[in-house]
C-alpha cells in the first residue's frame, strides 16, 4: 500500500501546482510534529475519524472471518496519530518526485517500518517502555525540525544546490 501511495503521489505530484501543495503539506507536517498543541489537535482529529469507523464496525459474523484484514486496517487507523504526519510528509515529498521515485521512497519506508515493528515484537519484553515514552517528545520534535528545514531548503532552492555539491563527492 505504501508503494502504491508513493507512486500515486509521485505521479500526480509531477505538476507544478501539486508540487507546491506537497511542499506546503511537508512544511505543515513539520510544524505538526514540532509543536505539541498542533500534534495534540492532529491526534484528536485522527482519533475522531477512528471512532467513526469503530462505531460503524463489522456486525456480521460471516464478515468477521476477514478479521486479519480488518485488524490491519484498524491498526493503520489507530496508528494514524503516530505515523500520520510522517507518512503525510513522505507522500508530500514523493509528490515532488517521479512516480517511480515516489514508489521507491514508500517501499523503503515500508521496509523500515516493518523491520522496526518486527524488531520491537521480538525484543518487546526487554525494552524499558517508560524510558522510550519519556523521549518521544524529543524524537518527534527532532523529526519536526528536520521536516521544516528540509521543506525550507527545497522552497528556497538551496536543496538542489546541496544535491549537486554532494553528487560531485560520489565517485562514478
Amino acid at each position: 500500500m505504501f508503494v502504491f501511495l508513493g507512486f500515486l503521489a509521485g505521479f500526480l505530484g509531477s505538476t507544478y501546482d501539486l508540487r507546491n501543495l506537497a511542499l506546503l503539506l511537508l512544511l505543515i507536517f513539520g510544524f505538526v510534529m514540532f509543536f505539541d498543541e498542533l500534534y495534540m489537535r492532529f491526534s484528536l482529529i485522527s482519533s475522531r475519524i477512528l471512532s467513526i469507523f469503530k462505531r460503524n464496525g463489522v456486525k456480521n459474523e460471516k464478515a468477521k472471518s476477514y478479521s486479519p484484514l480488518i485488524m490491519g486496517l484498524l491498526i493503520g487507523f489507530i496508528w494514524s496519530p503516530c505515523i500520520g504526519p510522517i507518512v503525510g510528509a513522505l507522500l508530500s515529498y514523493s509528490a515532488t518526485r517521479s512516480g517511480v521515485e515516489g514508489a521507491l521512497i514508500m517501499l523503503v519506508y515500508g521496509f523500515g517500518l516493518s523491520f522496526s515493528v518486527s524488531s520491537l515484537i521480538l525484543i518487546g519484553d526487554k525494552i524499558d517502555k517508560k524510558k522510550i515514552l519519556r523521549k518521544e517528545s524529543i524524537l518527534r520534535k527532532f523529526v519536526g525540525v528536520f521536516l521544516i528545514l528540509y521543506s525550507l531548503l527545497i522552497i528556497t532552492g538551496i536543496y538542489p544546490k546541496i544535491e549537486m555539491f554532494l553528487s560531485t563527492l560520489i565517485p562514478v
